[in-house]
């Protein structure tokens, strides 16, 4: 990291980073504009045809849960699949579940990784295990740099010790993580067996029957709203987790949730508001390219929505030397892959010419190098998870897709998401499309979040 930190002191890192920021932002907007009009007045047929992505907004909430949580309730994860079907054996040795359990055991040895809150003698120990797991490992990977700031461990674990709905939500997401990952290895070293932990996948039926509960949001209080906004965000990240593809029904339900209890402007203005509306705004953006094409030109190449991501990445974090060098970084990266994305667009009434299949591959290349100045293994890389997995996209040489196979298998070493296996098993089928083919449409079929 020195290198970085004496780039910094310079200020030559952030300034250039935003002087192509800018300069992208203008140019992408131009050249989007005029497609994303011709393509938003596409047939009624079209539009019926992508209904079923589409988010609807019924009024109460009790008409939101019935619809959108009693069915499809997701298949049981099958808790012994292994990783083994889509990398080979030498990459398993290389990126092994045991190599990461020292990182893991590094980070989780400061005391900020802790459960926020004194855990009373009554509490059973596998949830105490399994909130500490939330706390030390889940919550982590969802914000660029870590600390007092991150609502994951210091807002949803206190609002979890006095909310039902919530501390279910966490347990599930927590015992499907622990079942997956922890008969490899040894990172958690909870001293009990995995027999211990409840199924999870019937801890998820419990929460999605309590969901099914809560009636009236518009005029319940406060607390009961963010209870249940919180409740699916967490089960959100239940799908970073497994890799399930429930994504779409549960970012529905959010949506759809949000517009029951009043919209974006009644949370009020608690730290627990903010966090919510941050993680709602973060979550357009990502999803918008794996659930439908046409709203994800709308999302992506709107500035507003750009600047609404960015700036969830950096909520609440206090800024300094460290964090300010991680943002210049995770914020380039991102844009780009924003751009990438972009310019996919940019030909679709025409073939490519020589000329732009050699800028496409600038681009990734671009990208790959960018990220490769920054430290694997330095905090921020959990974040650029979404952005590599659209710069892979977009790959067309052996190099960038050997690249990015490896990116996403230390991301996997570290984290043991199934989304990232999820994400390298999609990745080399968008890489083998027939010819002229649009990786964009290929990802907006996708339905699983990658984040």
């Amino acid at each position: 990291m020195q290198a970085i930190y004496e780039d910094e002191k310079d200020g030559v890192l952030i300034r250039r980073a935003r002087k192509r920021n800018l300069a992208r932002q203008d140019n992408t907007a131009k050249r989007v504009a005029k497609t994303a009009n011709k393509r938003s007045n596409e047939s009624e047929t079209t539009r019926n045809d992508d209904e079923e992505t589409q988010i609807t907004t019924p009024a109460v909430a009790d008409i939101v849960l019935k619809e959108y949580a009693i069915d499809p309730i997701p298949e049981p994860l099958d808790l012994e699949e292994s990783f083994e079907e889509v990398i080979s054996t030498n990459a398993l040795e290389l990126y092994s579940a045991s190599s990461s359990a020292q990182m893991v055991g590094e980070l989780c040895s400061s005391s900020g990784y802790d459960i926020p809150w004194p855990i009373p003698s009554n509490i059973p120990s596998w949830k105490t295990q399994l909130f500490q797991l939330f706390s030390q490992h889940i919550s982590y990977e969802m914000v660029a740099v870590d600390g007092l700031h991150n609502g994951w461990r210091h807002l949803i674990l206190p609002f979890a010790q006095h909310d039902e709905l919530v501390m279910n939500a966490v347990l599930t997401v927590s015992a499907f993580h622990f079942r997956l990952n922890v008969l490899g290895s040894d990172q958690y070293q909870f001293g009990s067996s995995p027999q211990c932990i409840p199924d999870p996948n019937e801890l998820y039926k419990h929460v999605i029957c309590g969901l099914k509960q809560q009636h009236q949001l518009d005029t319940c209080n406060i607390d009961k709203k963010h209870s249940v906004l919180m409740t699916i965000l967490v089960l959100i990240v239940g799908t970073m987790v497994t890799g399930r593809s429930d994504f779409p029904f549960l970012f529905r339900m959010l949506e759809s949730a949000l517009q029951a209890v009043g919209g974006d402007d009644v949370l009020g203005s608690s730290d627990a508001a903010a966090f919510i509306l941050s993680q709602v705004n973060k979550l357009r953006v990502y999803s918008a390219p794996l659930l439908n094409e046409e709203t994800a030109l709308q999302v992506i190449s709107s500035p507003i929505s750009a600047a609404q991501l960015l700036n969830s990445l950096s909520h609440k974090l206090s800024f300094n030397p460290e964090s300010a060098v991680v943002l210049s970084f995770v914020n380039d990266l991102v844009q780009q892959a924003l751009d990438i994305y972009l310019h996919q667009f940019f030909f679709i009434d025409s073939t490519p010419t020589e000329t732009d299949v050699a800028d496409s591959i600038a681009r990734v290349q671009h990208f790959k190098e960018t990220l490769e100045a920054y430290p694997a293994g330095a905090p921020g890389e959990q974040v650029l998870i979404w952005a590599s997995f659209v710069a892979a996209s977009g790959s067309q040489t052996e190099e960038h897709m050997e690249f990015f196979e490896n990116v996403f298998l230390r991301h996997y070493a570290r984290n043991g998401f199934g989304n990232i296996r999820r994400a390298l098993e999609y990745l080399r089928k968008v890489w083998a499309r027939e010819p002229g083919m649009r990786w964009t449409s290929l990802l907006a079929d996708a339905k699983f979040l990658v984040m």
